[in-house]
Parts: C-alpha cells; sequence; structure tokens
C-alpha cells in the first residue's frame, strides 16, 4: 500500500486503514474526496466489501477487458445466401470510438463518482431513517414516562405549593421582625457613638485635670520645700511641758564655739492622743545656715549628748 493518494498525490492519513480509501487492485489508497466512496459509507462495509472495493480506473480497466472479451468472442454465421453475419447483429465498433476523447472520459468518471456518490447518499439515508425510528421510539417512551409521573406527582406538587406559601408568609414575618430589628439597632448604634463621643471627651478632660493636679502637686512640693529649706525639725520630745525656747538654746549653745553667733527663731508642735509628742521646728535666717547646722549636728553627734540636758528621746529631721 503506498503512502500517497492515487489521484492528488499527496500523503494519506497514517492513523488507521479506515481513514482513507484502499483499492484491491493496484492496491492505491485514496482520499475520500478524491474517489468515488464517501467515509460513512466506508467505515460502514464489512471487511468483505472493503476487501473487495475497486477505485474507477480499475473498475474501468475491468469494463474494458470485459468488452473486449465479448467482441472477440462473437462467430460469423453464414447464410443460405452465402453471406455472412454477426450472430448478435452488433456493429464492430471503429477506431475512433475506441480511442474516447480525455474529456468525454472525464466525464464518465464524475458520472460514476456522482452515481457512486448517490449510493451512498441512500445508504446513509437509511442509517438516519433507522436513528430517526429509534429516536421516536425513545421519545414515545419518555412522554409515557413523564405524563405517569407527573399525574403521579400532582399532589406533591400542590404539597410542595402549600409548603412554599407557609414559607413565604413565615419570611414575610420574620423579614418584618429584622427590619425592626434592624431600625432598633440603628438606633442603639447613634446612641453607641454619641456616648463613645462623651465618653473620649471625659477622657481628654480627665487626662487635662490629672495634669493640672500633677503640676499642683509639684508647685505645691516646690513650695513646701522652699519653705522647709531654712528649716530643723527636732521631734521625739515625750515631755509636753518642754520650753521650746531653753531647748533650742542649749542645742545651739554646744555649736556656738564652732559656728559663731547663729540667728534663729523656733516653734513648738505638740500632737494629740495617747502617744502623741512634742516637737520643736527651729527656723535659721538662710538655707547655707541650716545646713551648716545640720552638718555639725550629725558630725558631732549631738543627738546623742542631749541626755546630759534633759532627759528626751529626740529625732532631728532636716526638711
Amino acid at each position: 500500500m503506498t503512502a500517497y493518494c492515487g489521484r492528488c498525490e499527496e500523503s494519506l492519513p497514517t492513523e488507521g486503514d479506515l481513514d482513507f480509501a484502499a483499492c484491491c487492485i493496484c492496491c492505491k489508497g485514496y482520499h475520500f474526496e478524491c474517489t468515488t466512496v464517501g467515509e460513512l459509507s466506508w467505515r460502514t462495509m464489512g471487511d468483505s466489501r472493503r476487501g473487495a472495493w475497486k477505485c474507477p480506473n480499475c473498475r474501468d480497466s475491468a469494463s474494458n477487458r470485459t468488452s473486449k472479451s465479448d467482441e472477440n468472442s462473437i462467430t460469423p454465421e453464414v447464410l443460405g445466401d452465402g453471406k455472412e453475419t454477426k450472430t448478435r447483429g452488433a456493429m464492430p465498433q471503429t477506431t475512433k470510438q475506441k480511442e474516447l476523447p480525455v474529456k468525454q472520459k472525464d466525464q464518465q468518471i464524475k458520472q460514476k463518482e456522482q452515481s457512486s456518490n448517490l449510493n451512498d447518499l441512500a445508504g446513509d439515508n437509511s442509517i438516519v431513517g433507522q436513528l430517526g425510528t429509534k429516536l421516536a421510539a425513545l421519545e414515545k417512551t419518555l412522554t409515557l414516562k413523564i405524563e405517569k409521573g407527573f399525574s403521579g406527582s400532582q399532589k406533591d406538587v400542590k404539597e410542595l405549593k402549600d409548603k412554599i406559601g407557609e414559607f413565604e408568609t413565615a419570611l414575610n414575618f420574620y423579614g418584618d421582625k429584622v427590619d425592626q430589628a434592624v431600625v432598633t439597632v440603628k438606633a442603639m448604634e447613634q446612641k453607641m457613638v454619641l456616648m463613645e463621643k462623651k465618653l473620649e471627651k471625659s477622657e481628654n478632660e480627665n487626662k487635662e485635670l490629672k495634669s493640672k493636679l500633677r503640676n499642683m502637686e509639684i508647685q505645691v512640693n516646690g513650695l513646701n520645700q522652699k519653705e522647709f529649706n531654712t528649716k530643723i525639725e527636732i521631734s521625739g520630745i515625750k515631755d509636753k511641758t518642754v520650753n521650746k525656747d531653753e531647748v533650742t538654746k542649749k542645742i545651739i549653745d554646744k555649736l556656738e564655739n564652732k559656728l559663731g553667733e547663729i540667728l534663729y527663731k523656733s516653734e513648738k508642735l505638740t500632737r494629740e492622743g495617747e502617744h502623741g509628742k512634742t516637737s520643736i521646728v527651729v527656723e535659721f535666717k538662710s538655707q547655707d545656715t541650716r545646713n551648716l547646722v545640720l552638718t555639725k549636728m550629725k558630725e558631732m553627734r549631738l543627738y546623742s549628748r542631749l541626755d546630759d540636758v534633759f532627759p528626751i528621746d529626740i529625732d532631728i529631721v532636716a526638711h
């Protein structure tokens, strides 16, 4: 089998033997559009028919050989008058009749192709008719089944419609409730927004107040510290009747030989209660004087040497 078409000489499909027609005489392959057999007819043929198929050229050659064989078999008969006649009465072909023009030969091939195509079409129409019959039977069967099922499902359809109606009613009811809930939620959201704004404002005001209070505390502490920069507190005196000037003078007298004259004024503070004790606050002329006195008192440990003056349990505190 050749790999090219016997008519157009282009390559043939290589997927399978059913993709092109094959002649059993010349063993040439043909595209379906290049020969007289259609693709559907070729595929629906049996193996025996495909194996006996001939291309148009081989069929014409076989037909010409049959015609020549018939002409050669004609024998003359002798009539009673001595003349010869043909047994079939056919006239011998002339040389001109044997040599048909190429154009006329092509026309004959086209006519044969058209005839073969008509035969193929008739075969196709037969198959289409069979398919139509089967489709009609299938349609009838489906129609009967649908009608039978429809008659049995009408009740189910009615129940389904009733349930759908109930569902629509419930949906409308809950839809109204949802709308009301949406309105309520929106109102609450607006209130929450207002509350958030008020809360934010209050927080800002609270921050401002805290900042102001802190500044005031710093100022007060500064003022208190400034006020006590020149003072020393002698606390822990158990005797409430102690003379503040006498105690202060005795303490200062122990320091004068080292510091010289010290100017001061004193104030006695007595705390109430069962365990209340008396404190004496001594104010000096300046912070430097206060610091000098305090330093010397700590260096001399004066607070532990006052028992020889009067029995007291004191604690000297610098503010």
